[in-house]
């Protein structure tokens, strides 16, 4: 499987900046995690990828909405392809399937 260009240094860059606007040490937010002191480095040294599952226990740890860490990382990814390339690569918006539309707004 390939990786997503960006998302390693995404996710490194904003676990360590939560991380220590919660003043948390690394040993701190694996503690309340509940994942290794060594996978926390490992994830804001961009050395392993991070599963949904630690992402959400990493963000519960530090009091923070799963979907708002998630956004977080995306934003991130945009800024650095955007500085990378000198080009803002927008992803294509999400297309609702006609069906999908309708149920919503049909009886």
């Amino acid at each position: 499987m390939e990786d997503i260009p960006g998302l390693k240094a995404a996710i490194a860059t904003v676990l360590r900046r939560a991380r220590r606007e919660s003043s948390f040490s690394q040993q701190k937010l694996a503690d309340f995690s509940g994942l290794s002191r060594i996978h926390i480095a490992q994830l804001e040294g961009r050395r392993q990828n991070a599963t949904l599952n630690a992402l959400l226990l990493i963000a519960v740890a530090l009091k923070m909405d799963g979907l708002y860490l998630l956004t977080m990382i995306h934003e991130e990814m945009a800024r650095g392809q955007k500085t990378s390339t000198g080009l803002s690569k927008r992803p294509e918006a999400v297309r609702t399937p006609p069906e999908a539309a309708c149920r919503r707004k049909c009886p």
